[in-house]
């Protein structure tokens, strides 16, 4: 269906829908469900890590407050300028969650939410990157 409305658009888009689609046809229905069970708890992390942190603050926001916030903030994360040297996901979490505690904690927050879910988990990867690096070199030279 997303498929037949993208070609409307344009048919170009439509054949890279198609493309990008075509491995999801060829998968069992059990991977399906597997592969989009998976990428909801992936996504699903920003939102739970972010009610932690707010808790461990000993702030009480809801969780469908800070699950939309979050949300939003994410969002704004993708708008590439920021506000007086603020970015744009800090600038959602100060405006909207202001209720909840002062500027400068929720800034913290913000930053340490960064820290812990893009951080520490590159930094927690770099050492593998030589080996994935010799396993892609090796898999090119067995198949040229």
């Amino acid at each position: 269906l997303c498929v037949r409305l993208v070609g409307r658009l344009h048919s170009r888009l439509g054949r890279i829908a198609r493309g990008v689609l075509a491995p999801f046809r060829e998968m069992s229905l059990g991977k399906r469900i597997f592969f989009v069970g998976y990428a909801v708890a992936f996504q699903a992390r920003w939102p739970v890590a972010c009610y932690l942190l707010f808790s461990a603050a000993t702030l009480e926001p809801g969780f469908a407050e800070v699950v939309t916030y979050t949300c939003l903030a994410l969002l704004a994360g993708q708008i590439p300028f920021t506000f007086r040297g603020i970015g744009a996901r800090e600038t959602v979490f100060v405006t909207a969650l202001a209720h909840l505690a002062p500027a400068d904690t929720l800034v913290t927050l913000s930053l340490a939410l960064t820290i812990i879910m893009q951080a520490i988990p590159m930094m927690a990867g770099t050492p593998l990157v030589p080996w994935y690096l010799s396993r892609i070199a090796r898999r090119a030279e067995t198949s040229v």
